[in-house]
């Protein structure tokens, strides 16, 4: 049996794009998953890190919400998030 480390850094597993690097903006280059299927004539999306705590409250507090950007600034004023 391999543990997780022999497992991130085999090459077949690279080479059959099991695995994939990623430019992760504070963690630097990470080997993350990629998705088993694959289908017949169809790019592969280019893998994107998971967001980062926070980077997208604006977006889902202020527009999804309707708290708008006062209110997501008195959110984060207060400690909420």
């Amino acid at each position: 049996m391999r543990n997780a480390i022999e497992v991130m850094n085999d090459r077949h597993m690279h080479a059959r794009g099991m695995l994939q690097h990623v430019n992760h903006p504070s963690l630097g280059d990470v080997i993350l998953p990629n998705s088993p299927l694959r289908l017949h004539g169809a790019d592969r999306p280019e893998p994107i890190p998971s967001p980062s705590l926070g980077q997208h409250n604006l977006e889902i507090y202020g527009d999804w919400l309707g708290l708008g950007v006062d209110g997501v600034a008195a959110l984060q004023r207060d400690g909420v998030i």
